[in-house]
């Protein structure tokens, strides 16, 4: 049987390559419909959940390895945090839970492109940054002076 164009692109050459477009994009779409995922989500990163050791030993050229991603979702309405996991080969969530970001073991998820282009517009919109700033320009040493 002759593999189409998609199944060459997706398939896996060996257990640990990273993922294609093709599986990013496969997780993500099982995740946001089984999830019921809406607008505010924003996905920080998806990736390879990496394979058992045996697994990977036991791997042979040719063989179609288990693939799995990993992903770590952001609510940017709530803030809630994510963490799933999703069975590529039967595009189900097989894993998902709750990051806590406030209480052990707490940790921001990733920094988001669209968070990057948003924080000039909120920290000059803060008056103690505008006064902290006006304050700096006004009161600068003289030249040469440290």
């Amino acid at each position: 049987m002759a593999q189409t164009a998609q199944q060459a692109k997706t398939a896996a050459i060996h257990p640990l390559d990273p993922l294609s477009e093709a599986e990013v994009t496969l997780a993500s779409d099982v995740l946001r419909a089984e999830k019921q995922l809406g607008a505010d989500i924003r996905f920080t990163h998806v990736q390879l959940e990496e394979p058992a050791k045996a697994d990977v030993l036991g791997w042979r050229d040719g063989s179609k390895p288990d693939r799995r991603a990993a992903a770590t979702l952001f609510d940017c309405r709530t803030g809630a945090t994510h963490l799933a996991t999703v069975d590529l080969a039967a595009r189900k969530v097989v894993a998902w839970r709750e990051h806590f970001t406030k209480i052990h073991p707490y940790g921001q998820p990733p920094v988001t492109i669209e968070e990057v282009f948003k924080v000039g517009d909120i920290v000059k919109r803060d008056s103690g940054w505008r006064h902290a700033m006006t304050r700096r320009r006004t009161e600068r040493p003289a030249s040469g002076a440290r």
